[in-house]
């Protein structure tokens, strides 16, 4: 990439670094650090619970339209409605509009306290409970190692043993949420969550130090496992096929500045090829 061009997107990154989506809920991606280059994979299809922004990625659907921009290209916030009345915003009584998660949080978002007001009458939605500063919480957040109501309620009077929702880490630092159990990321500092998976032959590849990946990630110049195992006794890949010459971290990087690289055809091709969902199948088409 021209070097006038890495200095452009340098300072459009400097620039673009803003405040981290505040929340009262923990949601695992968020607590990854940029390390880890699992968390940026592209997906071709989101869940139930989530929405696809127009760059790819997805993200939890009630973010959709809560005012503040979760998509790098701010899809999430589009066609939404300006007047609050959207199931996600929550309008203060000084007119000002906020997303509904900060509803109850223990921080005056609104500026009058009107988010604040009142909270020992909400009601936790199924599958939470209330701190006794009365935030709401996930019910497996109970007694994982993180300090999720604030004040450290949720990590009082811990015995050591994990709920039927949570997996327990092997060297009994803490409890996980039994869904994180080989999902590809090391939850516990033990690695124990990732150890003696069951890889589907059909779609995952199983890593040489446990963990399961998709199987498409084999071989395409990226080390997903950690230990380098899936990019071991590769053929040399078709200029064409699915494979990024910067690193995940670096496309993700890239991605998060004021003109992200996956926006551009011609970049996003040549250097995030398979972080921008822009791979090619058959070695003997070459891109637009």
């Amino acid at each position: 990439m021209e070097a006038w061009k890495v200095c452009l997107l340098v300072v459009a990154l400097v620039l673009s670094v803003g405040e981290c989506k505040k929340s009262s809920r923990k949601y695992k991606t968020n607590s990854r650090s940029l390390k880890d280059a699992s968390i940026y994979k592209r997906q071709t299809s989101c869940g139930a619970n989530e929405f696809q922004c127009n760059n790819g990625v997805c993200i939890q659907l009630d973010w959709q339209c809560d005012v503040d921009r979760d998509c790098s290209d701010g899809s999430d916030e589009l066609n939404c409605p300006t007047d609050c009345t959207g199931e996600h915003q929550l309008k203060c009584n000084n007119g000002k509009c906020i997303t509904r998660e900060y509803l109850c949080d223990g921080d005056n978002d609104c500026g009058d306290m009107t988010d604040e007001t009142d909270c020992h009458k909400v009601e936790c939605t199924s599958g939470e409970i209330h701190c006794d500063n009365f935030l709401c919480i996930e019910s497996t957040w109970l007694c994982d190692g993180d300090n999720d109501c604030g004040d450290n309620w949720d990590e009082r009077n811990c015995t050591g043993s994990c709920s039927s929702t949570q997996f327990k880490c092997a060297d009994g630092s803490k409890c996980i949420d039994a869904r994180w159990e080989c999902d590809g990321d090391r939850d516990c500092a033990d690695s124990s969550d990732e150890l003696n998976c069951v890889c589907d032959e059909n779609t995952q590849f199983k890593c040489a130090n446990g963990p399961c990946i998709p199987i498409n990630w084999k071989c395409d110049k990226d080390n997903d496992c950690g230990d380098a195992s899936d990019e071991l006794g590769c053929p040399t890949l078709h200029p064409s096929l699915c494979s990024d010459m910067l690193t995940v971290r670096d496309c993700a990087l890239m991605n998060e500045t004021a003109h992200p690289i996956c926006l551009d055809a011609v970049d996003g091709h040549k250097y995030c090829r398979k972080f921008c969902n822009l791979c090619m199948i058959d070695p003997n088409i070459t891109h637009p």
